[in-house]
């Protein structure tokens, strides 16, 4: 146990002789160091003298609305997180809390007591115990001095009472495990393994969606150790975003990830080269071992062929060896590849997670018994979870990130699971600025802006629950004394995700051909890869159950700086051809039924309605009609004409002259989006406040991201725009198919 010896502490408690804890009048600073240096901290039978770099204070918090500038302590009805404590009527509370610069000759202190500390700053060590608000406020404070623990190590239980607690704040890395779902991590890298291995007429690949990557995950940065004991029996272990300023130390945050364990990963690379090459190790090693490709069987020789076809788009000479060597060459080449991948992506998520966890906002929050916190409580003193994580030791994990578990569900777009970054309802809308400070009061921001829309089935919306919105990414790499819109990176994120039960009803063609109609409208898929690929969807997700398809556009940081100033010079035609290609697919309508027909087709009446923006929408249909049946289209036209004669004619989700009614600002909207875009560029050019530019750029540009017309009319825009920029290829463009089938979890990927 410490315990600390402060000159002059008898007289110093004198003068608050006679008043009780719970008085209005008690000072909330009863002491702090410039009445008592040195102070001397004894541990472990050795005696330290703590000079005039040191500096304790003792705290009184009798009233609800008395501020802890730790946020261990927090008022009733405060909004945080559950880990802390949460201010109570008939209880008072004593902070005792000792801060120790990392300059003093402490080093031996910290190694003998097993800190490992990264950094040259302060430490704090603070304790918070309860008390009754009639007892004296010179008798508690002597008493609690006297067998002070200040989280050097955990009190005994009978000296550690309910609502009680001990902090350390420090700039340490934060180790914990984390997994990822592989498919998630997958999809990201599958374009790049089909352009790197330029594998030829592959249309796709199933994997097991149970297979997880397991990552070593390390957090740098000012954070906070809290123990609470919660209950009798339990206690709640939780490390929080601290704000470094209050210690002091140039924060360096960053987010550190590798693989734990390359075991699954050698499995899933032998599957996908099984399907990408349509050949197995095993079966390779048979044929090899045949002298020469004539003395395969039939089923043999078709295999082999099969992969040589894709190993070899030069052309092979049927030499098995060969082929064998290609295969072995190919499969080591996509383990590095998965293996850069994964670690790229995880690490990117996560610092895309932890970027926008506010200060005193919980990073990993845990409940134990005491048994379990006191055989792992030297290791979380140093910010190592992984031992308890791994361990059979009875815990609870209540928070990781934003997670409510340290394995990500499911992953998408610059994070890894945007969820819970969302607000809740069903036309979702968030834009949230999260700003860190250094101790030179300079920030370092990350903002989120975020549009989703959630509906049920309806209109040409067809699944159960369809989803669909446009995350905008920007965050800055480095602390400044004044954000401005120059300092930050930006990226740009469209998702499109249906889920579908299919226990009684199975998936239909038409249905399966709108999810090929969006993959291709995104680039995710060439026209010609799509022949037959709906009959080899019937048969791949025959029999499954809870289908859910997403086809997603990433558009990273150093694409979109390159793509704004092309984008900030509209081009109306390229809007009119999007807006064309982008009308819903119509599975029994010729001209609706690829998007190129639609492009063609539809460009010209967006035009029109453009420059004619008074037409009424019966006379756009009538136009629409007209057009139609003199390109041949007469189902079409007819449908248009019916729709002209009467507004209330089914199908107006579809009909040109019904989407122009339904969608009354479609213009105007536009134009907010070339409003944003165009302000964002002269707040960066300009160096502008990011406060002035980021909010209101947002604001314009998510007008034309609330409606499905839209965020499909986006994508394509978006990518006709770049098609000419030398960083086309690398744009990510996926499809993915996850779905549950014989009691497993499986996922059908595509990428472009």
């Amino acid at each position: 146990m410490s315990q600390l010896s402060i000159p002059n502490l008898s007289e110093l408690l004198a003068t608050l002789a006679g008043q009780k804890l719970g008085d209005q009048d008690v000072h909330l600073n009863v002491l702090d160091g410039r009445y008592a240096p040195p102070i001397q901290l004894q541990e472990e039978n050795t005696t330290f003298a703590l000079g005039i770099g040191g500096n304790f204070e003792i705290r009184v918090f009798n009233s609800d609305d008395d501020v802890d500038e730790d946020g261990v302590l927090v008022g009733a009805g405060a909004e945080g997180p559950q880990a802390v404590l949460r201010f109570q009527g008939g209880r008072v509370w004593c902070k005792y809390r000792l801060q120790v610069g990392a300059d003093l000759s402490l080093g031996s202190v910290y190694k003998r007591l097993g800190l490992q500390l990264t950094g040259n700053q302060a430490v704090v060590f603070s304790t918070y115990r309860v008390h009754a608000p009639h007892e004296r406020v010179s008798e508690v404070i002597a008493q609690d001095l006297a067998q002070l623990p200040l989280v050097f190590s955990l009190p005994p239980e009978n000296r550690f009472q309910p609502q009680e607690a001990i902090a350390l704040q420090v700039q340490n890395s934060l180790a914990v495990q984390a997994t990822v779902q592989w498919v998630d991590l997958l999809a990201g890298a599958f374009p790049l393994i089909q352009r790197t291995l330029a594998l030829q007429k592959v249309t796709g690949v199933v994997l097991g969606s149970n297979l997880s990557a397991s990552f070593s995950l390390s957090l740098a940065d000012q954070f906070r150790l809290v123990v609470v004991r919660d209950r009798a029996t339990t206690y709640r272990v939780s490390y929080q975003k601290a704000r470094s300023r209050s210690v002091g130390g140039t924060v360096q945050a960053g987010v550190q990830v590798a693989l734990s364990t390359l075991d699954v990963l050698t499995g899933l690379v032998n599957e996908l080269m099984t399907q990408l090459t349509g050949l197995g190790r095993q079966k390779l090693e048979q044929v090899v071992g045949v002298d020469g490709v004539q003395k395969l069987g039939d089923v043999d020789r078709k295999l082999v062929q099969q992969a040589a076809d894709r190993l070899f788009p030069e052309g092979w000479n049927e030499n098995l060896q060969q082929l064998q060597h290609r295969w072995q060459e190919t499969h080591a080449q996509l383990k590095g590849i998965l293996t850069k991948a994964a670690i790229a992506r995880a690490q990117a998520g996560f610092s895309y997670e932890y970027s926008r966890v506010r200060t005193n906002e919980l990073v990993l929050d845990l409940s134990m018994p005491r048994p379990t916190l006191d055989k792992h409580f030297a290791a979380l003193r140093n910010f190592q979870a992984d031992a308890l994580l791994h361990s059979r030791d009875p815990f609870q994990v209540h928070t990781f990130l934003k997670q409510n578990t340290l394995e990500i569900k499911q992953a998408w777009g610059f994070s890894l699971g945007l969820g819970p970054w969302t607000v809740s309802g069903k036309d979702q809308k968030q834009f949230r600025a999260i700003e860190q400070l250094n101790e030179r009061d300079q920030k370092k921001v990350s903002v989120l802006g975020v549009r989703v829309y959630e509906a049920g089935s309806g209109g040409w919306k067809r699944g159960e629950t369809t989803r669909y919105g446009v995350d905008f990414n920007a965050a800055m790499d480095a602390f400044v004394d004044s954000p401005r819109a120059s300092d930050f990176r930006y990226g740009l994120f469209l998702s499109w995700e249906e889920e579908h039960r299919t226990v009684r009803k199975p998936l239909s063609e038409e249905t399966l051909s709108e999810w090929i109609d969006l993959a291709t409208l995104w680039r995710a898929m060439a026209p010609s890869a799509t022949e037959g690929l709906v009959q080899t969807l019937q048969t791949t997700l025959a029999g499954a159950e809870e289908v859910r398809f997403s086809c997603q556009l990433k558009i990273e940081p150093e694409q979109f700086e390159r793509l704004l100033p092309e984008l900030t010079q509209p081009q109306p035609d390229a809007w009119y051809r999007a807006l064309g290609a982008a009308l819903p697919y119509w599975h029994d309508y010729p001209g609706r039924t690829t998007v190129a027909e639609r492009e063609r087709l539809y460009a010209n009446l967006w035009k029109y309605y453009a420059e004619h923006p008074q037409t009424s929408p019966q006379h756009l249909a009538r136009i629409a009609a007209d057009t139609l049946q003199k390109a041949g289209f007469q189902a079409l036209a007819q449908r248009e004409g019916e729709y002209a004669r009467n507004r209330n004619a089914a199908g107006e989700p579809y009909l040109f002259g019904g989407i122009a009614r339904l969608h009354p600002q479609v213009f105007r909207d536009w134009e907010q989006f070339n409003l944003g875009l165009q302000e964002l560029q002269t707040g960066i050019a300009q160096r502008r406040p990011y406060e002035s530019v980021l909010r209101r750029s947002f604001e314009k540009m998510e007008e034309f991201w609330e409606q499905a017309l839209y965020v499909r009319t986006l994508g394509f825009y978006l990518l006709e725009r770049a098609e000419t920029l030398p960083f086309y290829a690398l744009l990510q463009r996926t499809v993915q198919i996850t779905y549950r089938q014989g009691g497993a979890e499986k996922t059908w990927l595509y990428g472009a």
